[in-house]
């Protein structure tokens, strides 16, 4: 991560990250601008950013605007609407509950640094909708993401952050019940359940570079 401007209330910074999935290793790299207190207001990557449910994404997370301390909770409410073309709307919507959990020195390959913990419980819906020719089907996924980040006191960058994050998805097929073709084989309200799928999220510090 590279801060590239500060203004006072708003931080632009730009992402690079690497990812390794079996054995095969991608690059990729977005701008983002936050206010002080984490909240996300543009990005510029490929794919669209939901901070509160992707927390392979380091450094977006949100801030209490009040002074906190350490055990004392709060809680963020979101929904976030993305609608990329007329076909495909995307909706989501849930609770982030954070807690300050102190300070600790945290060591990686990029050295150690004096930390602090917040630890976050996040339960999410997400409701999408795909318009095919005569058909549109929806999809659910309702989701729980647990775990902890480890925040730099000094630069405020996230140095290591473990979390795990559960899923189910339900498409409902229903809307194929108005489409000829599916008519004549008797298909109607049907839909889909996926069993729950684990993911473990870790993002570690390797490198600190100053601009």
């Amino acid at each position: 991560m590279l801060v590239t401007d500060f203004d006072g209330k708003n931080i632009t910074s730009k992402m690079t990250s690497t990812k390794t999935t079996n054995e095969n290793t991608t690059e990729s790299s977005y701008v983002t601008i936050m206010d002080v207190y984490g909240n996300l207001i543009r990005s510029d990557p490929k794919d669209k950013i939901i901070p509160e449910v992707q927390p392979e994404l380091p450094n977006l997370l949100k801030y209490p605007e009040k002074e906190t301390q350490e055990g004392k909770p709060w809680t963020i409410v979101f929904k976030n609407n993305i609608n990329e073309n007329p076909l495909l709307k995307d909706e989501f919507e849930g609770t982030g509950n954070y807690t300050f959990l102190g300070t600790k020195t945290i060591s990686t390959k990029a050295g150690k640094f004096e930390c602090i913990g917040i630890k976050s419980e996040t339960n999410f819906v997400s409701n999408a909708k795909r318009d095919y020719s005569n058909t549109t089907i929806h999809y659910t996924t309702v989701g729980n993401i647990s775990g902890v980040n480890w925040i730099d006191l000094n630069g405020g960058f996230s140095v290591k952050s473990n979390y795990i994050m559960d899923k189910t998805l339900t498409i409902d097929l229903s809307g194929l019940a108005n489409n000829s073709e599916y008519q004549k084989v008797g298909i109607e309200n049907v839909s889909i359940n996926s069993p729950t799928i684990e993911t473990h999220i870790i993002n570690e510090l390797e490198s600190v570079q100053k601009g």
